[in-house]
């Protein structure tokens, strides 16, 4: 009977390390997990992209002002325009709606094109998402869909990232870097004129 308890005498400092270390073991366990988790969900939704013969672009363009100016003006829907660029037809079933369809005219290399596209704008992430409807674009590629996501940098500065995910044709379809170069053009004009407005 003394025996036994001294044993649990003994034990009983080790039972609160016991009950930490199997705490942090769950934890860990659990946001291991999650990660791993959302780890394969993207390596699956990279797998059935490339399954689809769905491809990706990207471009990072330092812009000399703040996240939230310049994604102002892609919230405004038709103030994003450039001298290489026109807005011909904007339309909103709903005028509070953060989803519209443009056509816009485009000069790239030298060559005016148009594209009629869906667009959607994500306030609180300052995300906005072009959906080629119909165009010249749609010419080389069965799917063709922009995303800008504007990250804040410091209190002057943001970065513009630009994703694209298009699916060509066929085989003989070069990757759209020719609108990459367009973007990148476009993203140095639009801010050239935003800050000479200020």
């Amino acid at each position: 009977m003394l025996i036994k308890k001294l044993l649990r005498i003994r034990h009983l400092p080790c039972l609160p390390l016991f009950l930490f270390s199997s705490l942090g073991f769950l934890l860990y366990a659990f946001c291991y997990g999650k990660d791993k988790q959302q780890k394969s969900q993207r390596e699956r939704l990279d797998y059935l992209r490339a399954m689809a013969g769905v491809q990706t672009l990207e471009l990072e363009i330092q812009v000399n002002m703040t996240a939230e100016r310049f994604f102002k003006t892609f919230k405004k829907k038709e103030g994003n325009f450039t001298d290489k660029t026109e807005a011909v037809y904007v339309h909103r079933d709903d005028p509070t709606s953060n989803s519209s369809i443009q056509i816009w005219n485009f000069i790239v290399d030298g060559k005016m094109e148009q594209i009629k596209e869906k667009i959607d704008v994500d306030e609180e992430n300052k995300s906005v998402s072009f959906l080629a409807l119909e165009g010249d674009v749609l010419k080389q590629y069965k799917s063709y869909k922009i995303t800008l996501d504007v990250v804040p940098k410091d209190h002057k500065v943001c970065i513009a990232k630009w994703t694209w995910e298009y699916e060509k044709l066929n085989d003989d379809v070069p990757p759209p870097t020719r609108y990459t170069a367009f973007v990148e053009d476009y993203t140095r004009d639009l801010e050239t004129r935003l800050l000479s407005e200020s």
